[in-house]
């Protein structure tokens, strides 16, 4: 299931995960690196950086953000 990390805090982590919503988890599942904002994928229980997603999901951010300014 892909999820993005919505907030990382004390010992947890709320990922947002569409249309199911919230789901929290054990910080301690994070693989290293992971911050705010990623796109990860979750199976087995197992959690998995996917930087392509992140950085075209930053980038769509980016055009939206940029075009609301102009």
């Amino acid at each position: 299931m892909r999820c993005l990390i919505d907030s990382i805090e004390n010992n947890g982590v709320k990922f947002e995960t569409g249309d199911e919503g919230i789901i929290c988890l054990p910080k301690s599942l994070l693989p290293d690196g992971a911050r705010e904002g990623d796109i990860v994928d979750i199976t087995n229980g197992r959690i998995t950086l996917c930087p392509d997603e992140t950085q075209k999901r930053r980038t769509q951010i980016t055009k939206l953000m940029d075009g609301m300014w102009e």
